[in-house]
């Protein structure tokens, strides 16, 4: 398998990270909790074939507390330095609420 590339902002942050970034955002602690599996494929079988979800978990376990691959693609996309994520959730804090 070839390398996972995620378009980022100057910060690289694992989910639970962009929880907490949020959370500071809104003025109050949030925290990640994993679905176990079973749960996942229970509620996501509404939405997608059984293979799909199979895909789908196997690809989510790899990244279990790991961030993204950084790479300068998203300024060149968008054509001005990126904000970190605690800036852009600040910027949406009234949608979290």
């Amino acid at each position: 398998a070839g390398a996972r590339y995620m378009l980022t902002g100057p910060e690289s942050l694992t989910q639970a990270g962009q929880a907490r970034a949020i959370g500071a955002a809104i003025g109050r602690p949030l925290r990640v909790e994993e679905l176990p599996p079973a749960a996942f494929r229970q509620a996501a079988a509404a939405h997608l074939p059984a293979a799909a979800v199979d895909d789908l978990l196997r690809y989510l376990a790899e990244y279990v507390g790991r961030t993204a691959e950084m790479s300068a693609d998203l300024e060149k996309l968008i054509g001005r330095p990126p904000v970190t994520f605690a800036a852009w959730a600040a910027g949406r804090a009234a949608s979290f609420r």
